[in-house]
């Protein structure tokens, strides 16, 4: 297994069932607010290679902050080549691939599985309103003890519940909502939308309590649980990399996400 200081401390043939026997190395992306960074590491978690790409955040309007998410993978595949062209391993040679991404920042997606609109990011505070219709019908005490967070304009609750009031187009052509885990993970080789058990429960929407989506929660804002992408446990294998992404971005084609 995995420690929490990165180091591979387990047995490997566990940690690598399933994945090729050459693999000798693995690499994680991190796509963050401002930029996107890549790394290749052997098993004692040493960096092999390593490359970074900035994007920016656009401000259409006081206390909107917005971002393109296509551009955000675009990136991200960008500095992944960039770290494995400078690690010198053999593409062949990575084990898996892993991620970690921005939290809270809310895409909706059509029924072509296109984006709708700009990414809210986490750091929008445009909700504020929003917030007041929430404690209409939930107390903040009690929001805090079914999702372990007290309630702001984070969460990607009150930022659904603003598309629905302020922009009914795009809520109307909505068939998903994801964060950009989802989106990333989908855009690498995921086959449909997925997102980790952790990364859930920034929604705002996630019991703690019960590991599962809160029915109360979804019940009281109408919220259609067929919009929300699947919660795994970290660590699942989701999809391999593609012919196409294998292009795009270093790694080599069948390389498990």
């Amino acid at each position: 297994m995995l420690t929490a200081g990165g180091l591979f401390t387990g047995d490997r043939s566990k940690f690598l069932k399933g994945v090729p026997v050459s693999g000798r190395y693995l690499a994680g992306i991190d796509i963050g607010t401002t930029g996107s960074k890549a790394a290749v590491f052997d098993f004692d978690g040493n960096i092999l290679g390593s490359g970074y790409r900035e994007y920016s955040c656009s401000y259409p309007r006081p206390n909107w902050i917005e971002q393109d998410p296509s551009q955000l993978v675009s990136q991200a595949m960008a500095a992944s080549s960039e770290a494995i062209s400078k690690s010198g391993v053999n593409p062949r040679d990575i084990a898996s691939l892993g991620f970690s991404t921005q939290r809270s920042c809310a895409n909706f997606i059509d029924r072509d599985n296109k984006v709708l609109r700009p990414m809210i990011s986490w750091q929008d505070s445009r909700c504020t309103q929003e917030i007041n219709d929430i404690l209409e019908k939930i107390t903040a005490d009690e929001f805090y003890k079914i999702t372990g967070f007290p309630l702001n304009t984070t969460w990607v609750l009150p930022e659904i519940l603003w598309v629905r009031k302020n922009e009914p187009a795009v809520w109307e052509k909505t068939r998903k909502i994801i964060q950009l885990q989802d989106f990333t993970l989908r855009a690498f080789g995921a086959e449909g939308f997925i997102s980790d058990v952790p990364d859930a429960g920034f929604w705002g929407m996630w019991d703690t309590n019960r590991f599962e989506w809160s029915s109360k929660i979804l019940d009281l804002f109408s919220i259609d649980r067929g919009l929300l992408p699947e919660p795994l446990p970290s660590g699942t294998q989701v999809g391999i990399i593609t012919a196409d992404i294998a292009e795009k971005s270093g790694f080599a084609e069948g390389t498990p996400i």
